[in-house]
């Protein structure tokens, strides 16, 4: 399938070079040919950019106006000199030409479109493969939508209780400007590090956000809210730059539980824990 792909599209590039080296070829002569040439090459450019509709029925509309001009011209004079047939007959190659040429671009253009296309939707596919951030140890967001959905199911399924613990790094974007990639970079890896400290091998934590990360607990209920800030504030508070120097982190937080059979959607528990980490701090 590619290889037909590559073979359709170097064929029509070598079409696109003979028409315009021909068309080149016989209207270089004179001025009125340059500006033909110039009209064509526009034209062209335009069916690779927009596609072979919009420029055809352009090219249509141009046909038909210049058409009417040299019929006009045909009827108001006595006869038909041999200049004015050189030039009708031109005229009628250069369109037929002209046509080809618009067509053929085109179909580049498609090509190169279904081909972007294709390129988008491996890049999504890709993404979503790639759940884990092999440089932080987080799983990123499109993992953690799936994995919170199943245990969503596998809660219902089993009548269990699990948590979400959700933190947002306060001032995430001065802390960038501050310091640098590596330095952040070695902050994520920390923030990895510790977290897996303090949870179990059943819990999973995500990097939801640039600036927001999300801890699933497994049967987990809200009465061990406490205890579970208390045991990440022993961790995730201070954090050792690479330079040695110590500073400290605050946080936005938000603890949800979720129950079985309940309503709310995954987006909806997003949405309410956005809402609470406006008002926690840790």
């Amino acid at each position: 399938m590619r290889d037909n792909m590559l073979t359709m599209i170097n064929l029509m590039l070598v079409t696109l070079v003979v028409i315009t080296s021909s068309m080149t070829y016989f209207l270089m002569g004179n001025a009125e040919g340059l500006v033909l040439l110039l009209i064509a090459g526009l034209l062209m450019v335009g069916s690779l950019y927009f596609g072979t509709l919009p420029i055809l029925m352009t090219t249509l509309v141009l046909f038909f106006v210049s058409g009417s001009i040299l019929f006009y011209n045909v009827l108001i004079g006595a006869n038909m000199n041999q200049q004015m047939q050189y030039f009708l007959d031109v005229f009628l190659y250069y369109g037929l030409a002209l046509i080809v040429l618009i067509i053929v671009a085109g179909k580049l253009h498609e090509y190169m479109m279904e081909r972007m296309q294709q390129l988008r939707q491996q890049e999504e596919r890709l993404t979503k493969y790639v759940a884990i951030d092999v440089d932080t140890g987080f799983d990123n967001q499109t993992r953690m939508m799936t994995e919170v959905f199943e245990e969503m199911r596998r809660a219902d399924r089993y009548d269990l209780n699990f948590a979400l613990v959700f933190f947002k790094i306060e001032n995430y974007k001065e802390f960038k400007r501050l310091y640098s990639a590596d330095e952040v970079l070695h902050m994520w890896k920390e923030l990895a590090r510790k977290i897996e400290l303090k949870s179990r091998i059943t819990d999973k934590k995500f990097r939801y956000k640039e600036d927001e990360l999300v801890v699933l607990l497994t049967s987990t209920t809200d009465e061990y809210r406490d205890i579970i800030y208390d045991k990440f504030k022993e961790v995730i508070l201070e954090h050792q730059l690479l330079s040695g120097k110590w500073i400290t982190l605050s946080y936005r937080t938000a603890f949800y539980t979720y129950y079985p059979h309940q309503e709310q959607t995954l987006e909806q528990i997003l949405i309410e824990a956005e809402s609470e980490m406006k008002s926690h701090v840790l």
